[in-house]
């Protein structure tokens, strides 16, 4: 058994949970808290594998890392380390116990993978880590070894980029997803391998929440919103919940306005983001956030921004502002909707003619001339949209119901292209490591509100709801 401090641990709940999915599943995936303890678990695991009877013999165990071998060669040291005194061979990042291969293997070398045969156990460690090449090349791999061999295949990491591929296997709803997943937040382990002052501790670094709380994206320096503002907003959502029917509801009757984002993302490569939202009770509410693709079906969102539209009561004068790069889309999208123009640029400079649109505020122009599907230049006003939704959620003024999981992550991640800590300066969203087209989406479903000049909130009371409706 383990020692952390100088005391020996025995086996806790949390670490059981982990050998019964070991037990009964082939495919697992384990989402933990940094320093958990779960590596080692299952080093000690691949070891009693080896050992425990000589069904092992001849077979082979692979350890896969980071980019970087000595990642590899660390853990199969470790592996070592749990009988140090067995005389090991010496060659490096391989150990062979009771006729069984244990092989490190970073993920640059995924290659030499394809050439391993007999292979029982894999276990990618940090897999979220990988770069993103590697992720896409190394499943593959692994699932051979599944069908040659009856691999049983670990996936174990803490939470990395929204959008990768451990991020977006946690997504898949439960009846379609292949593995079997475990969750070993810090608070599994609290009183055992974690002391509350530890966690204290922990909770001053800028990435807490992602280390060891399990939330995907990237936190801290540059961040655009607070986690407190964000949970505040699902806060909100939770407590109209538990006194407004089947909230969030489209097809209620009460709402000022509805207003729908679609951002489409660059076709094969980003995902197409679409957000509806509704005005009520001075509160802007997010009644659907949808992430879809990559490689979606360009008639798809056409139906389903359309099939959106069309739940709210009354659909004429719910706007569609959408990504104003995706001419062809556009085009297709107003060809599905009466009185709208295809042709909209000749439409735009017809009423500019008649003095009906004024450049500076084109866009609101268009929408108080009836047009249903109106585009928006994230060169123009990208910054402006991202401040907006910016000050809006700071104010407590978006309520955002927490089975939008993905718009939630997003708004998490959200960092500054500008590098800067401060808060006040220039809104623009770094895209390096993640798309965010569900962010772009609900800027855009903002489009016609205006929350004023952002400041600097420190603290804020959380809004206000009615008791009663």
């Amino acid at each position: 058994m383990p020692f952390k401090n100088g005391v020996r641990h025995p086996i806790y709940s949390w670490q059981k949970e982990i050998y019964d999915a070991l037990t009964h599943h082939k495919l697992i995936a384990i989402l933990k808290a940094r320093g958990i303890g779960a590596s080692e678990y299952l080093l000690r695991y691949a070891m009693w594998l080896c050992l425990k009877d000589n069904k092992m013999q001849g077979k082979n165990i692979a350890v896969i890392t980071g980019i970087r071998e000595n990642l590899s060669i660390e853990l199969v040291n470790r592996f070592r380390n749990l009988l140090p005194n067995f005389k090991w061979e010496s060659k490096e990042g391989t150990a062979e116990i009771n006729g069984c291969r244990i092989i490190g293997y970073p993920s640059k070398r995924v290659k030499d993978l394809r050439g391993l045969t007999d292979t029982k156990l894999v276990i990618c460690d940090e897999f979220a880590w990988f770069d993103a090449t590697d992720q896409q090349q190394v499943l593959p791999v692994l699932e051979v070894f599944r069908t040659k061999a009856d691999a049983q295949i670990v996936l174990l990491s803490t939470p990395a980029s929204i959008g990768d591929v451990m991020y977006n296997l946690y997504q898949e709803p439960e009846s379609e997803c292949r593995y079997k997943r475990l969750y070993m937040p810090w608070q599994k382990a609290v009183g055992t391998l974690f002391t509350l002052q530890e966690i204290a501790q922990a909770k001053r670094q800028p990435n807490f929440e992602q280390e060891f709380e399990l939330r995907f994206g990237s936190y801290g320096i540059g961040t655009i919103f607070s986690m407190a503002d964000i949970d505040r907003a699902t806060k909100l959502a939770q407590r109209y919940s538990s006194i407004l029917p089947k909230y969030p509801y489209i097809e209620r009757q009460d709402y000022e306005m509805y207003s729908i984002g679609a951002d489409v993302g660059g076709w094969g490569h980003n995902k197409f983001g679409i957000v509806l939202i509704g005005i009520f009770d001075q509160k802007i509410h997010v009644l659907a956030a949808e992430e879809h693709g990559p490689y979606v079906d360009e008639d798809k969102m056409v139906q389903r921004l359309l099939q959106l539209r069309s739940k709210t009561p009354n659909p004429q004068k719910t706007r569609i502002w959408i990504d104003g790069s995706a001419v062809s889309f556009i085009r297709r999208l107003k060809g599905m909707i009466p009185g709208e123009q295809t042709d909209y640029q000749a439409q735009i400079d017809y009423l500019k003619r008649h003095k009906w649109l004024e450049d500076e505020s084109k866009e609101l122009d268009l929408m108080n001339n009836g047009v249903s599907v109106i585009p928006v230049s994230f060169t123009k006003h990208g910054a402006n949209m991202l401040s907006n939704l910016y000050v809006f959620l700071s104010r407590g003024e978006i309520s955002i119901h927490p089975k939008f999981t993905t718009l939630i992550a997003s708004l998490q991640s959200a960092k500054n292209a500008e590098r800067t800590t401060s808060r006040n300066s220039r809104f623009t969203l770094d895209k390096r490591s993640a798309s965010l087209d569900i962010v772009d989406a609900l800027q855009l479903a903002m489009f016609p509100l205006d929350a004023g000049v952002p400041e600097i909130v420190e603290e804020e009371e959380e809004g206000e709801i009615p008791q009663q409706q």
